[in-house]
């Protein structure tokens, strides 16, 4: 948590690595998660935190200012209205 990501290498499945980050709503309320698995291998740690966690942070970002932006309005709109 204190490094803002999770990384697992064969600790749920062996064979695989995942890495995660949290989307947090405007308030600091984690709402969601974005992760990326793949196929353990040597290295695939490294490969994981220099390569894939830069590309998951910017994608987090985009999310977060969608969300801090009302980006999720619409769709909370459209289900109101439907229930109307």
């Amino acid at each position: 948590r204190s490094q803002g990501y999770a990384l697992v290498a064969q600790e749920l499945e062996p064979g695989l690595c995942s890495i995660a980050v949290p989307i947090r709503a405007g308030e600091g309320r984690v709402v969601a998660g974005l992760n990326v698995s793949m196929q353990y291998s040597e290295g695939v740690r490294e490969r994981a935190t220099s390569q894939v966690l830069p590309a998951l942070r910017r994608t987090q970002a985009t999310i977060e200012r969608a969300i801090a932006g009302g980006g999720n309005l619409p769709l909370l709109l459209s289900r109101a209205a439907a229930e109307a």
